[in-house]
């Protein structure tokens, strides 16, 4: 590789050795162009194609999306391993929990539905909580590459343990318990870090900043090509990756009823194996950034300084803080740059609603499909019909409905994307209270299902009750929908908003705001239990609605602002 020139947020240059290796200790890089980015990835028909778009061009011509340079995809593939193994692992482990040995649906701990609620939502809690730590050393000390090394294999070693204490003989020597709560903190620790700083990683490996003119349909139509629209659909494809890995919970769910825990837990740490491959012989074709160890300092006294200013950013300003007669160390971009990081960070507060559903739903929403008529089919597989419908929505999304409304000039902003995604959700948990109010209604036990005494020996039955489980899809459906919407827009205006130098911060707070939203989840989960179900799924679809009211009332305006800008 010849020699590469990269530019840092600060505009000062720096220069890679030829062979573009980086130092072990630390990534040297900074955020900047490769040889070839935008220019010689993008085939285009005329001569001015690729010099920078004029302010008219700007605001008259079709903006689209670049081409992907195939590192982007590579990043992708080591988060679509993360997803993997979160999936096909987590999708086990209410059957694994709540069920014992020898009861109908096999399991391994039997510890009761509650415990299984409570303990899947830690686990969330862990990993959308521990980015907050993670994401200021990613950024101002190891970098992200090296971290997401260090995480990946933490989270192989967990995987490894808990593969070895699923093992029949393990379980005979009681082992099973405790080698799964350690297995489970280090596999934490693992993708909780693996995902604070993948989710900025991949858009780093795009950083074409200016609009520039492009050539589409054979050379007929000019546009402008425009990097918050290609931000946007790289974030779709890590989303779509990530749930097309997801699917690894079908065989997971397969192997865990007709095999073995372990067997599934093969599969995964294989998977999560070759993830560690593909980073360390993917590391020479990756864009890297230098951590900044001044950046979170900075920060923090700005916050310290709008604080004791009546919460006024203006106020840390270097010329207000000169008339103070102290000198500052940023300048004026910073702070425009903490302006703007700090309106994505109120935009998170919706998170939290959101994530509480989706968290009652991975393990509440299995055990509702335990209390119905399965066939066969694994009460747990349910949950990979959202990943389908994530995958194809996802689709239908990304190249029908978008591309059908820039053509037509139509504006769908970042907010409007997002409240479509939360008036969804609020739909799905109302579909789940019907749901659950038919089970209800349905022999043998009505509202306590598999708890009630039958026949005249006093038997308890511990079977479903006479509902078909197929009347739970549609409600996954309708959370794909609500996820392609919220989800994705969520994390690509989180990388859009950060500054340069805090991009892993930035979406380790969006991390916090969704574990928030697991945390709930767990304070709630005691209600988890017949015959108050229907209580409280109908609670979740009125939190989840008032929620969507206050954003849309609060944010409806920034969608505006931006077009304006």
């Amino acid at each position: 590789m010849g020699k590469l020139t990269t530019t840092s947020s600060s505009q000062h240059s720096l220069s890679l050795p030829s062979d573009g290796n980086v130092s072990d200790d630390i990534e040297k890089t900074s955020c900047a162009s490769a040889a070839g980015s935008i220019n010689d990835a993008t085939p285009l028909d005329s001569d001015d194609a690729g010099r920078p778009a004029t302010e008219d061009e700007i605001k008259t011509l079709r903006h689209v999306r670049d081409r992907i340079p195939m590192r982007v995809w590579l990043v992708a593939i080591i988060a679509a391993a993360q997803r993997f193994t979160y999936w096909s692992t987590q999708v086990t482990w209410q059957n694994l929990i709540q069920y014992g040995p020898d009861d109908a649906i096999p399991g391994l701990l039997g510890l009761g539905q509650a415990a299984g609620v409570t303990i899947n939502n830690a686990f969330n809690v862990v990993i959308f909580m521990l980015p907050l730590l993670i994401g200021p050393i990613a950024d101002g000390h190891l970098g992200r590459y090296r971290t997401l090394q260090i995480c990946n294999v933490v989270c192989l070693v967990g995987m490894a343990l808990m593969l070895g204490f699923s093992t029949p003989p393990a379980v005979r020597a009681g082992a099973a318990l405790p080698g799964f709560m350690v297995s489970l903190v280090l596999v934490a620790i693992g993708l909780g870090g693996v995902q604070t700083v993948t989710s900025p990683l991949i858009a780093d490996q795009y950083n074409e900043t200016v609009p520039k003119i492009a050539y589409r349909r054979h050379g007929r139509e000019r546009v402008v090509i425009d990097r918050d629209m290609t931000i946007h659909y790289i974030y779709s494809i890590y989303f779509w990756l990530a749930n097309v890995a997801s699917l690894g919970m079908i065989p997971a769910s397969l192997l865990e009823k007709y095999a073995s825990f372990w067997s599934a837990y093969v599969m995964t740490t294989a998977v999560l194996a070759l993830s560690c491959v593909v980073l360390y012989f993917g590391k020479p074709y990756f864009i890297l950034c230098a951590p900044s160890s001044t950046v979170m300092p900075h920060t923090f006294r700005v916050l310290v300084i709008a604080a004791r200013s009546g919460f006024r950013l203006d106020a840390a300003l270097p010329e207000a803080q000169l008339e103070r007669g102290s000198q500052v160390p940023w300048d004026e971009t910073f702070i425009k740059e903490m302006r703007s990081g700090l309106m994505a960070v109120k935009v998170c507060l919706v998170w939290p609603f959101f994530r509480l559903c989706i968290g009652i739903l991975s393990s509440s929403g299995i055990a509702q499909a335990g209390q119905m008529q399965t066939s066969g089919i694994p009460n747990n597989l349910l949950m990979a019909f959202n990943a389908v419908g994530l995958v194809v929505v996802g689709i239908v999304v990304e190249h029908g409905l978008y591309p059908f409304l820039e053509r037509r000039r139509i504006v769908f902003g970042d907010m409007a994307r997002i409240v479509t995604g939360l008036v969804f959700m609020a739909v799905s948990m109302a579909y789940l209270t019907m749901v659950q109010a038919l089970i209800y209604a349905a022999p043998p036990c009505y509202s306590f299902v598999q708890q009630c005494v039958v026949g005249p020996d006093g038997d308890v039955f511990t079977g479903p009750n006479e509902v078909n489980v197929l009347v739970q899809l549609p409600d996954y459906v309708l959370v794909s929908i609500a996820e392609v919407f919220a989800l994705v827009t969520g994390q690509a205006y989180a990388y859009k908003q950060a500054p340069a130098n805090m991009k892993s911060m930035l979406q380790s707070i969006y991390a916090v705001f969704n574990g928030i939203g697991y945390l709930l989840a767990v304070l709630i989960s005691p209600a988890a239990k017949n015959p108050d179900l229907v209580i409280m799924w109908a609670s979740l679809t009125g939190v989840m609605g008032a929620a969507t009211v206050v954003f849309w009332f609060c944010f409806r305006s920034y969608d505006r602002r931006e077009a304006a800008e």
